[in-house]
């Protein structure tokens, strides 16, 4: 066993498709998307760039990218063409690309890019670990898409599973999970209000309650994991701070700019 490891997460963004925009009081939340280690990308929405270059992140540092699903707050195929080219002129290999096999055809075409099409279930190799990919309850208008979830599985370091977008846990997907145990929950919580229609693809609150309660007595998630929320919409949760106020450990409501260390929590049976 080697020396414990940590596993960088910065969130560059953390806000659903309704975010257009700074409130009022100049909050503001941009399109969902996450940095690994410095240098994997959880997808790449228009404002990915802006985020990465006001965190300090050079885009030519940025070698992998993983694309959750189709919808345009995830993936914008001008800022994917546009972080491929910074690389192809830093004299950079290919940006390397995992996605659903649907999005591989869609961005076929463009260059200094090498794409990996993934099916659920599919396991692929990273720096440091491996990563799974897991049908997300989502839908999509793209033909033949699955959007996907990712399980990061970090070489003596932590499990971690990211679930945006998406709602219920698929039943498949459920049983792939249950032979893990996650150090952190990265999760999709789109709504606060209860009785909202999109609860058949995004998470409210209450939703993830439920869901805490059984990966908590399953094992399937440590006692002291942290479950991040993010993808917060715009107009369907209050103000960040009353937000926190109202949410009991082990949530976090992440915002865009925050940084964690996440680590594998020591298990006792």
């Amino acid at each position: 066993m080697g020396e414990k490891k940590n596993c960088e997460l910065l969130f560059l963004g953390t806000g659903a498709a309704d975010w257009n925009g700074p409130e009022a009081d100049g909050s503001l939340r941009r399109f969902s998307c996450a940095l690994v280690n410095g240098h994997i990308l959880i997808d790449c929405p228009q404002h990915a760039m802006d985020s990465l270059l006001a965190n300090g992140i050079r885009l030519e540092d940025v070698n992998e990218l993983l694309i959750t699903h189709s919808h345009p707050d995830h993936l914008n195929l001008r800022t994917l063409a546009e972080i491929a080219l910074r690389r192809h002129e830093a004299d950079c290999p290919p940006l390397s690309v995992h996605c659903s096999r649907a999005i591989a055809r869609r961005i076929s075409e463009t260059d200094y890019i090498t794409a990996t099409p993934l099916a659920p279930s599919d396991e692929f190799g990273i720096k440091g670990g491996r990563i799974k990919a897991l049908a997300a309850n989502h839908e999509s208008h793209l033909p033949g898409e699955i959007p996907l979830h990712y399980l990061f599985m970090m070489e003596d370091g932590p499990t971690w599973y990211y679930a945006v977008d998406g709602g219920w846990m698929l039943y498949d997907t459920w049983q792939e999970l249950r032979e893990h145990e996650l150090d952190a929950w990265v999760v999709d919580s789109t709504t606060g209000i209860e009785g909202d229609e999109r609860c058949f693809e995004h998470n409210s609150v209450e939703m993830l309650r439920v869901m805490l309660k059984t990966m908590l007595a399953t094992g399937v998630l440590k006692t002291g994991a942290p479950v991040f929320m993010t993808h917060l919409a715009r107009t369907l949760h209050p103000s960040h701070d009353v937000l926190v106020a109202r949410m009991e450990p082990p949530f976090i409501v992440a915002y865009d700019g925050l940084d964690c260390a996440l680590e594998r929590i020591p298990t006792y049976r």
